[in-house]
């Protein structure tokens, strides 16, 4: 349950901030709740009218939309997509990093990817730092 509960929670903060942004902020807005989301995304995505920023956010909302129905693997398809399209998104890694953490108990991936958000963005240090003060995350740097 943890895991839904975070990704809602950083998914909250997200800003478009591109031109493309600005004229369908709307469309991407509507990329929005569950199934809905879902296929929304999914059209947005297929229309090929979105390059690497918001292209990666389209990716990373449908993402987040599986994790609240419970498809990890398709989650994860999605969060490689979005990372593939803008490899310094640091939400993909970090999201996909809590799927390998408490979906799939995958420790070693869910620490690489955390590390990786870490590197790319320093409010996700923060973050985690919260996280882990509420025993959310395991420490992945060492305290000093």
């Amino acid at each position: 349950m943890r895991i839904f509960m975070w990704l809602a929670v950083i998914g909250t903060g997200l800003i478009v901030t591109s031109p493309a942004a600005a004229k369908s902020g709307a469309d991407l807005a509507r990329c929005g709740k569950k199934t809905q989301k879902i296929s929304a995304c999914t059209r947005l995505i297929a229309s090929g009218k979105y390059v690497r920023g918001d292209l990666a956010i389209l990716y990373w909302n449908r993402g987040n939309a599986y994790v609240r129905l419970q498809k990890f693997k398709l989650a994860i398809a999605d969060f490689d997509k979005a990372i593939q399209v803008n490899w310094r998104f640091a939400y993909a890694y970090y999201a996909r990093g809590l799927i390998y953490q408490y979906a799939l108990k995958q420790r070693d991936r869910a620490i690489k990817d955390f590390r990786m958000a870490y590197d790319l963005q320093p409010w996700v240090d923060q973050f985690a730092d919260k996280l882990l003060t509420f025993g959310y995350l395991v420490p992945v740097r060492s305290r000093l």
